[in-house]
């Protein structure tokens, strides 16, 4: 507003001298043309107010001058410490002016700049769209341009520039490029930097989450959609409760929370739902983020899905588990052979002399007595062979096989676990059923698996827990069918699909190795059969087994072991075995047939009545002191080869591998102990019957 003033007032000023000095001129004109008529102004005082004037108005342009000094002095000040860049450049593409920040940003002087072409410093590969926006700059003047570009530095590296250029003409009629430039290097790094990082977090084979202080989400990688099917889109805002699988307590989540808050990092395994509801086990790290170094702002946690890991370490348990236990099997196998060879041994005795009693007391008052102890005596010797029978290591040996006796000795036993768990036993066998072509050991442990399954599924069940067996004859008896059916909680449908599976089980660590129903499956589809289970919640399980009926192979020719001979009377026979019982009853059973008998204590001692006398048959023991079975065995073919053929063998260590390898090398009958007096009779009988 002063400014508009005074320059009304020189105006006013310059107008009233311009007049008065215009009168005087014109006066003195006429005087010199010798007009009198005009005089010069009046009054001296006009002139003295004519040389204010001109004073006034010289001292209002030395303000004005000193004012327009001032300006240029506080712009060239802006300009030169602003922090931009700014350029000027001619229509030449020449700089005809650089600001000082051109040291602080490219490292160079004004003076350096001045005169060089505007694009040198720039980037070959932004050159030609810089150019293009000058050229359009200097055709259409007044209109802003920007650009982002990168220009070089004096030490040859390149810094990152956002420009704003705009063209104008100044008062001497020139067109000038005026370039304003922002260094934003350290920016775009700090961008590119962060863009790195974000790539790098959503590649990431983990899943990662960061939240705000109060759990909400904020961002997710996209491992996190793979491993629990949220997008991202979904899940942001929402907090991390969404993925609680209700299978931990509050004092779980609580003590996590409390690390946190803490300031320190949680680590732990716990399991979480998906989108779909399915559960999965995952390693989680949670770590907190202060802002500025103290309050905590945000978390981040990082995610594995170790589920499928679990489930690996879990089978290799059970494998070593189960390893465990087959070693621990194989022990007490070997513990077992010995076992039952100090059993078979007694046991024979037993039952040998209740059946001699038992023929001395027919018809006598203390026969029913006899025969409670004979029966006794037969099924404590039959529970022995079936235990044993069960945990032999033998291969296949096929033969006619009655389905319904290898049932009958599988519940005899395991009889006595089924009642003591109040199980009631149902058998509905057909008595029409045919024989199967197979292996009656292999069956009978399929019996025995099938049965132990059904009844430790039953172990927790209410009262009355009931198991039934039922056979019957299938496809016009081609086929015969076992089920076993028990009144257990039954197997959902993710079990059933497994239940065959080698080392599979859902039963306590130390209570199943996972194989019984695997080895089940194997044994059936070797005899060409088929086995499967149905089942309800709540209704129990029914396990099926159908086996082909197949015919024994066509003997070539009737052997002399098909028609039992007549009985010899009269022979010769050597008894060697090592328990004094034993020899005593077999002398006894042999006198009472006809026969003259004697008893050796062990190998050696047999070689030497075999050297004093004949014999006609020889009955040795297997395991024997100072001289065993198979070394007597090697002496009679060097020293008594005649009597090769007429050796029956006695074993009670039918479990032994080497026992059985032997007597199956030999080719040489055996009775296994504990024997009935038939067995006595037929093999004895048979054995005479080659001399």
């Amino acid at each position: 507003m002063v400014a508009l003033v005074a320059m009304l007032l020189a105006l006013l000023v310059g107008r009233r001298i311009a007049g008065s000095i215009a009168s005087l001129s014109d006066a003195a004109a006429a005087l010199g043309r010798g007009e009198a008529s005009r005089r010069p102004p009046s009054s001296i005082v006009e002139v003295e107010q004519v040389a204010r004037s001109l004073e006034a108005a010289a001292a209002e342009r030395s303000r004005a001058e000193a004012s327009l000094r001032e300006n240029e002095r506080f712009y060239r000040s802006l300009m030169e410490n602003a922090l931009d860049l700014v350029t000027v450049v001619d229509a030449t593409g020449r700089v005809v002016y650089e600001s000082p920040a051109v040291t602080r940003i490219l490292g160079l002087t004004p003076e350096e700049r001045i005169g060089q072409p505007a694009l040198d410093l720039i980037h070959p590969d932004d050159r030609p769209e810089v150019a293009a926006r000058l050229a359009e700059g200097f055709q259409v003047p007044g209109t802003p341009q920007a650009m982002q570009l990168r220009v070089r530095h004096h030490d040859g590296s390149w810094r990152c520039l956002d420009s704003v250029g705009q063209v104008f003409v100044d008062e001497t009629g020139a067109v000038l490029g005026v370039v304003n430039s922002r260094d934003v290097t350290e920016q775009r790094r700090a961008q590119e930097a962060l863009a790195l990082q974000a790539s790098a977090l959503n590649a990431a084979a983990n899943a990662i989450v960061i939240t705000d202080r109060e759990a909400r989400i904020v961002w997710v990688n996209e491992a996190f959609t793979r491993m629990t099917g949220y997008p991202a889109a979904e899940v942001l805002g929402q907090t991390m409760r969404l993925l609680k699988s209700g299978q931990h307590d509050r004092a779980f989540y609580e003590r996590l929370w409390e690390t946190v808050l803490s300031g320190a990092a949680w680590r732990g395994e716990l399991v979480n739902r998906r989108r779909d509801g399915t559960f999965y086990t995952e390693e989680q790290m949670i770590t907190p983020v202060r802002a500025g170094g103290s309050e905590i702002t945000h978390f981040i946690a990082v995610k594995q899905d170790v589920s499928e890991r679990k489930r690996m370490d879990e089978e290799l348990r059970q494998q070593r588990e189960t390893l465990y236990q087959t070693e621990k099997l194989a022990g007490m196998g070997q513990l077992l052979a010995g076992v039952a060879h100090e059993l078979n041994n007694p046991l024979t005795v037993v039952t040998g002399r209740a059946a001699v009693l038992r023929q001395a007391l027919q018809g006598g008052a203390l026969e029913a007595s006899m025969q409670k102890l004979a029966d006794a005596a037969e099924r404590c010797a039959r529970i022995v062979k079936n235990f044993v029978a069960l945990a032999r290591q033998r291969p296949p040996a096929r033969r006619e096989v009655d389905l319904n006796q290898v049932i009958s000795e599988a519940i005899e036993l395991v009889a006595y676990p089924l009642r003591v768990d109040e199980v009631t036993v149902t058998l509905d066998r057909d008595p029409a059923l045919p024989a199967i072509w197979g292996d009656a050991h292999q069956l009978h442990q399929v019996v025995v698996n099938l049965v132990t399954n059904a009844h430790h599924a039953m172990r927790e069940a209410p009262r009355p827990r009931r198991l039934s067996l039922a056979t019957r004859a299938q496809g016009g008896g081609q086929r015969a069918r076992l089920e076993v059916a028990d009144s257990g909680p039954g197997i959902p449908a993710e079990i059933r699909e497994r239940i065959f599976e080698p080392f599979f089980t859902t039963k306590p660590v130390g209570q199943g190795t996972g194989l019984g129903l695997s080895i089940c499956q194997g044994i059936v589809e070797g005899h060409g059969g088929t086995i499967g289970v149905t089942s309800s919640p709540g209704q129990g399980a029914t396990f099926a087994v159908e086996l082909p009926v197949g015919a024994a192979p066509e003997p070539a020719g009737e052997s002399p072991e098909a028609v039992a001979p007549e009985p010899a009377r009269g022979r010769a026979i050597l008894v060697v075995d090592d328990e004094a019982e034993v020899g005593n009853l077999l002398v006894e059973i042999l006198t009472a047939t006809g026969h003259e008998v004697d008893t050796a204590a062990d190998g050696l001692d047999a070689l030497e009545k075999l050297g004093r006398r004949a014999y006609d048959l020889i009955l040795s023991d297997i395991k024997m002191p100072r001289l065993d079975g198979p070394g007597f065995y090697r002496e009679l073919e060097r020293l008594h080869p005649q009597l090769v053929a007429r050796t029956v063998f006695l074993t009670g260590d039918t479990l032994s591998r080497e026992v059985s390898e032997f007597i199956e090398a030999t080719g040489r009958p055996s009775v296994g102990k504990p024997f009935d007096l038939e067995q006595v009779y037929r093999a004895v009988t048979l054995a005479l019957a080659k001399i």
